[in-house]
């Protein structure tokens, strides 16, 4: 008699945990977005029969539920925190490393993919006449002797040698950019808590090039500098150590006049950084408004010439910033939305330069680059 009570009163506890728990998602499920994941969350699935049968409600219903489970967010930093403390972390996304920097995993050596991007950029060079080519390399690969438990070094080193040595010497002129990443210094050229480079990384990238050029960029003491606190970037929150200390971005201000415009809005705008992008979860956007397929900066003051295109991913959106100091026109290109012949864009603006920049671990990931010779 005593067990059948004891059965019936865990069976009765086991459904009011089901449905305070439900209640509890239910009542959490209104969340549309993850500040600390910087994510969209799944939305309540609608209730058909239709899609009981096939199957699909159940697999919808169980990701809404994950999402809004009550606490979701403080144990899967927990279990970020466990990983770390049991030297697990190496087998994640992203790395801790000994002064609690956040960085991206070591991209795969792949010499079909070097082979095959190097082909296209060879072939888009040799039609456009010339070109310039430039790789960035990543945190990671900078501070890989400050992670524990590391296994497999980064290769970036190798993947830039292969990818240089492939280029086709008459058409394509490379940009080595190792030199400015090397010394204690080098730090401060990355972000914490994001895979970009800060401010400062990209303006001695961009002085670096345009030096190269026989272009002058104001000098870095000449900027009027702002300050943004409170940024967690892409690797904080793919990592979920919520206990790493938010970060500052910089916005470098040379004063000189510009108009902003992008191919997929007809607005225009006079500002290079995008201030209402601060109060959003992804605060790196501030930078010329994130990505588009093509953008486009002016700079209106008298003595500005020259023009040039930059075939890029997310790297040049602060890049672009520093460059419109050294050419009147600058046109940035992201392959992973724009569609149109990259032939027809040269043959109406006739760019002075071309530049083709791209961080390592987007080279060797995005495979758009083959769109350079479509068209």
């Amino acid at each position: 008699m005593k067990h059948n009570r004891t059965d019936k009163i865990l069976s009765i506890g086991f459904v009011l945990t089901l449905l305070l728990l439900g209640l509890f998602t239910a009542a959490g499920g209104k969340r549309e977005f993850s500040d600390l994941e910087k994510r969209y969350l799944a939305t309540q699935p609608s209730f058909t029969l239709e899609r009981v049968l096939d199957g699909s409600f159940a697999e919808q219903f169980e990701e809404w539920a994950m999402d809004h489970l009550p606490g979701r967010e403080s144990l899967t930093g927990l279990a970020a925190l466990t990983d770390y403390a049991e030297n697990l972390q190496v087998t994640k996304d992203i790395y801790l490393t000994r002064d609690r920097a956040l960085v991206e995993r070591p991209t795969a050596y792949s010499q079909q993919v070097i082979d095959r991007n190097m082909d296209a950029i060879n072939s888009f060079a040799g039609q456009m006449g010339h070109v310039d080519f430039a790789l960035i390399p990543s945190a990671g690969y900078l501070l890989q002797d400050r992670i524990v438990g590391l296994a497999d070094p980064y290769s970036d080193k190798e993947i830039v040698s292969a990818a240089y040595q492939k280029t086709d010497a008459g058409h394509v002129s490379v940009i080595d950019l190792f030199p400015i990443f090397t010394g204690e210094d080098a730090r401060k050229l990355f972000y914490k808590t994001d895979h970009h480079w800060t401010s400062r990384g990209a303006y001695e990238a961009c002085a670096f090039y345009t030096s190269a050029k026989g272009r002058i960029l104001p000098a870095a003491d000449t900027y009027q500098i702002e300050t943004a606190d409170g940024f967690q970037g892409s690797c904080y929150s793919r990592a979920c150590l919520w206990s790493i200390p938010p970060e500052s971005l910089e916005l470098w201000r040379s004063g000189a006049p510009f108009q902003v415009k992008f191919s997929d809005s007809d607005l225009s705008y006079e500002d290079l950084f995008f201030q209402s992008r601060l109060d959003e979860g992804d605060k790196y956007q501030v930078f010329l408004d994130g990505n588009h397929p093509l953008v486009t900066v002016r700079n209106q003051t008298p003595e500005a010439s020259g023009k040039i295109l930059v075939i890029r991913d997310s790297f040049a959106n602060c890049f672009g910033c520093f460059l419109a100091d050294a050419y009147e026109t600058v046109l940035m290109v992201d392959l992973r939305y724009y569609r149109k012949p990259i032939k027809e864009l040269i043959e109406a603006e006739r760019p002075d330069d071309i530049l083709i920049l791209y961080s390592v671990n987007n080279f060797m990931k995005d495979g758009n680059i083959g769109w350079l010779t479509d068209g």
